[in-house]
């Protein structure tokens, strides 16, 4: 069709059978296209996913733009997906700065430095043969907004997780890594120098490759990449974080937009009798990237589940991590849908990881949190706020630590109806509906 867009005239692009680049109404005429543009790991890709698929159910055309380890994520959903940069994910997650807690920052800001040009190249490719009405991206996709503003189209600025708003309001800071009111009060303190840092950094770094460009200087690189677009999405529910005073003007907070791939599909063999042969296990998992680098936390899991008398799953990458010789009573599976499992155990040790917290918090169990960098220590800090589960950070988490932790999480009478009030809230989400409609909105009279 003469002035469409194929994916497959982008290196390493993956389309559906039939896409022709167009979305035809169901009223007839074709609707606007929409680009969808995001960087991470699952935790940052799924809701960009949801949220092509429902606006896919509006009759728009979508293409959803993101590193090539996640064609297969696409396809599955029959999302059109154009590769971004090359395949090194496996070489960036086994990366030991990645989930470092103090150079995990400055790694993944290199990365994505790094990842600008390459980004850009792409996106142009495919925006000659059909710009889009509306785009939306992931805020880790610096320059983005530059490639938007240059060829004036509108920009939604999508945040998976609250952290990267980086407000003082919100009671946990950023940088608070543990409970407690010394930790909040510590970091309350921080909080302004350290922003102010931050800004100082991203502006220096950032504008001469924005000169380098031809484009005019701007002052504010930091806020401005984060909600610098026409509208900025909170990709999570107000009952894990509502609005701060001190968020963008331009924030609407749409709930958690639930991705956990084909629900219906079958589990590992022998996990549901496994589940339905005795009380309800304790689970264990460390979500896609902290997985690449479990070091020995399966094994603490499993000698932790059986000091504790308890059955234990462990979800893990191709059993990396786990040790050679199990306890009675621990299950190994590598990918399981959460959504399918979780409402069957008896509490949840994961990472900290935004999907991974959400699926978690929806299916109502207590959690332990053990936050290894990023945005995993805010996460885990609001669920002990919250009043369903408990924090730790993995430096901190020995053998006997995680016995000790595991039991006050079970012996608490609190969190197991807090996690349940919680869960009610959350099942009320629909936030990939939610934001594509706000979205789709932003196509209206737009070619």
């Amino acid at each position: 069709m003469p002035g469409s867009f194929r994916p497959d005239e982008v290196p390493g692009s993956f389309h559906p059978p039939g896409w022709r680049g167009v979305s035809v109404h169901p009223e007839g005429g074709e609707r606007p296209l929409i680009d969808l543009v995001t960087g991470g790991s699952h935790g940052d890709v799924h809701p960009f996913v949801a949220i092509a698929v429902e606006l896919q159910r509006l009759g728009h055309a979508v293409r959803l733009f993101t590193h090539p380890h996640f064609a297969p994520v696409a396809a599955a959903a029959g999302v059109p997906f154009v590769a971004v940069g090359s395949d090194d994910y496996e070489q960036v997650v086994t990366d030991p700065r990645l989930f470092d807690r103090l150079r995990g920052g400055s790694f993944v800001f290199q990365k994505v430095l790094e990842g600008i040009p390459i980004a850009d190249a792409v996106r142009r490719t495919a925006w000659r043969e059909r710009r889009p009405a509306v785009v939306v991206g992931h805020p880790i996709c610096m320059g983005l907004r530059w490639a938007c503003e240059e060829e004036r189209v509108p920009l939604v600025l999508a945040h998976p997780a609250p952290m990267t708003l980086f407000s003082r309001a919100d009671p946990v800071p950023a940088l608070q890594q543990t409970c407690g009111g010394v930790a909040r009060a510590l970091a309350r303190l921080l909080h302004r120098p350290t922003l102010a840092l931050l800004r100082a950094i991203v502006q220096r770094r950032l504008a001469p490759l924005r000169a380098a460009r031809g484009l005019p200087p701007q002052r504010g690189l930091l806020e401005l990449e984060s909600s610098g677009g026409v509208e900025t999405l909170g990709l999570w529910s107000p009952a894990f974080r509502g609005r701060q005073p001190d968020d963008p003007p331009n924030l609407q907070i749409c709930g958690f937009p639930w991705w956990d791939r084909a629900e219906s599909e079958a589990l590992p063999d022998g996990l549901e009798e496994f589940l339905a042969s005795g009380p309800a296990p304790l689970c264990f998992s460390l979500g896609s990237a902290a997985a690449w680098q479990p070091g020995d936390f399966y094994a603490k899991a499993s000698a932790a589940s059986a000091a504790l008398g308890m059955r234990a799953l462990l979800l893990t990458r191709d059993r990396r991590g786990v040790p050679e010789q199990l306890p009675p009573g621990v299950f190994v599976a590598s990918y399981v849908p959460f959504s399918r499992v979780l409402p069957q155990v008896r509490a949840f040790v994961h990472h900290g990881g935004i999907g991974t917290t959400a699926q978690g918090l929806r299916a109502g169990v207590p959690a332990l949190v053990v936050a290894h960098a990023h945005d995993q220590f805010h996460n885990g800090v609001r669920v002990a706020l919250l009043g369903a589960g408990r924090l730790v950070r993995r430096g901190q988490l020995t053998r006997g630590r995680l016995v000790r932790e595991l039991r006050r999480l079970l012996d608490d009478p609190a969190l197991l109806p807090g996690a349940r009030a919680l869960s009610a809230a959350l099942r009320s989400d629909d936030g990939a509906a939610t934001a594509a409609r706000r979205i789709s909105a932003l196509t209206a009279g737009r070619p």
